[in-house]
């Protein structure tokens, strides 16, 4: 019979965990008859017999071209941030003082061309690449950057 607690009945020592024993006790059956038994490589197999579109790639390497892009734009910021100290000072402070546009218009004067979505709080800052709403694909790239150590 399969008891759900480490403690079968009779053997109650007034503590709820004993410590020689597990907490909860499972009942061993083959990994086969587990209903999580289908790994990836399984369900992939099953798949795979059946009909499947022809791939076509172009999307797919749009959206990495647009990755590129956005690479090259956070290039220009890091760049910034790794060789201009006072720079770096700016950004944090008007982020301190949560003033948005100020860390805006600070990132936009490095020189890049796509406005990034930016996010900060007192641990970092963070900034997203988007494509273009009007693209067929649509594709991102998230940068997060930490200035501060968590405090717990």
């Amino acid at each position: 019979m399969f008891y759900p607690y480490a403690l079968l009945p009779g053997n109650y020592t007034g503590y709820p965990y004993s410590q020689s024993q597990p907490v909860f006790n499972y009942p061993s059956y083959p990994l086969k008859n587990s209903p999580y038994h289908l790994t990836q490589h399984h369900a992939f197999s099953q798949r795979s017999s059946r009909q499947m579109e022809p791939l076509d790639p172009s999307i797919f390497m749009e959206s990495a071209r647009d990755g590129l892009l956005f690479l090259e734009e956070a290039n220009v910021i890091l760049n910034k941030i790794t060789t201009d100290r006072e720079f770096a000072r700016q950004v944090m402070t008007a982020a301190r003082e949560s003033d948005y546009q100020e860390v805006e218009r600070l990132i936009m004067r490095t020189g890049i061309t796509r406005r990034p979505k930016i996010w900060f709080n007192p641990d970092g800052i963070r900034f997203e690449f988007e494509s273009l709403i009007e693209q067929e694909h649509k594709s991102h790239l998230s940068l997060a950057v930490k200035w501060q150590k968590f405090m717990a």
